[in-house]
């Protein structure tokens, strides 16, 4: 399994932070061979921290879809009477 992938409660989740770090370094390596002129090895390391920021932004859109899951509230439809409003014989 991934490190980014965990099991929680015996559900898995995505985990955006290692990834997100995993770019942030790939952007700092990026930055230093562009610096000592490594031009294609900048253009390899970028291609690295494009796929690496993919990844955080798929875990966080799961994030938020799971979030929006467990904060729906239940409705109870309209033309269905609540079990306070049914008469009930004495």
């Amino acid at each position: 399994m991934d490190k980014h992938m965990v099991i929680v409660d015996g559900e898995l989740m995505i985990d955006y932070a290692y990834p997100c770090m995993k770019a942030e370094k790939h952007l700092k390596d990026l930055h230093n061979a562009a610096i000592e002129r490594r031009f294609d090895d900048a253009i390899e390391i970028g291609l690295l921290a494009l796929a690496e920021v993919k990844l955080t932004v798929n875990a966080l859109k799961d994030m938020k879809e799971k979030d929006a899951q467990s904060n729906m509230v239940v409705q109870q439809p309209q033309n269905i009477p609540t079990v306070s409003e049914k008469v009930l014989p004495h």
